[in-house]
């Protein structure tokens, strides 16, 4: 019998038409014809989504004298049943090994940190492609991972488009989203309109890996560019709200956290020192958004900057306010 037959109703159907033998024969092979295939394709894509996400690799980076981080993150990914993969951390303060030194420019902007930092995620983005991984769950050994994140991953590449490269899944959009797919109840995946930082979890693909590593000698943090996905022609997503925090409780140890370094936000020298703000960021924006969602996210981010300008002048006003309201009663 076929699958359909599995099912109660069907028969019940057919004993309620009270058709002759023969006939209900016929009807049976027309059924066996029309159902069972479209039976057999749901189990084909149940069983492909199940797969998918028992394939899918997290990569944790991790120093070697961080046993607790190591601990941390392992029992992390077997609460929520992923598996994991460590990659040994880079210490900035050392000498960088022959095979990642040369994909740093030597007049690069970057303390100690952040140096072992970005080389710690290049050497995670070279495994990917060694071990022929189609794409990667890329962690830092302080991610705090939300329970259900399986099924999560298992939503966002079911929603995700072929030419994928990078889901941010740690940072909360600090700007405009355009919003690409729901998933499930409290999740949305989204495009930016200005990428956000943070490079604690994120999805990467085996091509978005390929891009990340022959792209230009790096000058600029990781976080700065991550941020600039025209650089490497990265077709970039997030979620909204992320499913991986940073914990800030433990202390930072591959990010040495030392003075920031400035760089100009504002009039012509923003437009031509600032590593976000620039003319390719503008034409990357408006290719990936489109006309009408990128007039929209800009509105929006205007409306946004405006009330963040205007919040100091609204609390200066309310202490005044309450200030003159206690002299009056006294």
């Amino acid at each position: 019998m076929s699958e359909y037959a599995a099912s109660p109703g069907y028969k019940r159907w057919l004993d309620d038409l009270r058709l002759s033998d023969s006939r209900q024969k016929s009807a049976h092979n027309l059924l066996k014809h029309i159902i069972a295939p479209t039976v057999r394709r749901a189990d084909n894509t149940r069983h492909a989504a199940k797969s998918c996400i028992e394939k899918i690799e997290a990569l944790y980076i991790n120093l070697d004298k961080e046993l607790d981080r190591l601990r941390f993150i392992e029992e992390q990914l077997a609460r929520v049943g992923v598996v994991g993969q460590r990659i040994e951390a880079v210490d900035g303060h050392k000498p960088l090994p022959t095979d990642l030194a040369s994909y740093f420019n030597p007049k690069h902007v970057m303390d100690a940190g952040a140096l072992g930092c970005y080389a710690s995620h290049i050497r995670a983005w070279q495994q990917i492609i060694l071990q022929r991984l189609p794409y990667a769950l890329v962690l830092e050994d302080d991610a705090i991972l939300e329970f259900d994140l399986a099924n999560i991953l298992r939503n966002i590449l079911a929603a995700l488009p072929h030419d994928w490269d990078m889901v941010h899944l740690a940072t909360d959009a600090d700007r405009a989203v355009l919003p690409i797919a729901e998933l499930g109840e409290h999740h949305t995946l989204v495009r930016y309109s200005r990428v956000p930082p943070g490079t604690v979890g994120y999805l990467i693909s085996a091509a978005g890996a390929q891009k990340m590593l022959t792209a230009e000698t790096r000058i600029w943090p990781l976080d700065t560019d991550t941020r600039r996905p025209w650089i490497f022609r990265l077709n970039v997503f997030g979620m909204t709200p992320p499913p991986i925090r940073h914990n800030w409780r433990l202390p930072s140890t591959i990010r040495a956290r030392g003075p920031k370094r400035r760089t100009p936000r504002r009039g012509i020298r923003a437009a031509i020192y600032n590593p976000i703000r620039n003319s390719e960021s503008f034409c990357f924006n408006f290719g990936r958004l489109g006309p009408s969602w990128w007039w929209r996210c800009l509105i929006i981010n205007g409306l946004w900057k405006c009330g963040a300008l205007l919040r100091p002048v609204l609390e200066t006003w309310r202490h005044r306010r309450r200030v003159l309201v206690l002299r009056v009663l006294r």
